[in-house]
């Protein structure tokens, strides 16, 4: 995989279909938009705040899991700790 590299991020606990982007920017961390760990619950409410873990999938079929590190809600946008990391090339 390559040092930057571009996945699908499905947050834990996320409805069927609810799903965002993942960047992954170095072996340890990826970034995404703070929103996408905040998916609808029940009867259409908001969650607050952001879902802590989920995983990150690559378009070469291989996948991450990982953990919210850190997020700003007024940037909309959030640091992810990807566990275990996947292998660079």
């Amino acid at each position: 995989m390559d040092a930057l590299a571009i996945g699908r991020l499905l947050p834990d606990g996320a409805p069927a279909g609810w799903s965002g982007t993942g960047f992954l920017v170095s072996a340890e961390y990826a970034l995404t938009a703070r929103h996408v760990l905040c998916p609808p619950g029940p009867v259409g409410s908001v969650r607050a705040d952001p879902v802590p873990s989920g995983q990150l999938r690559f378009a070469d079929g291989s996948s991450t899991s990982f953990a919210l590190e850190d997020h700003d809600e007024q940037l909309d946008v959030a640091l992810l700790r990807v566990a275990p990391p996947p292998p660079l090339s």
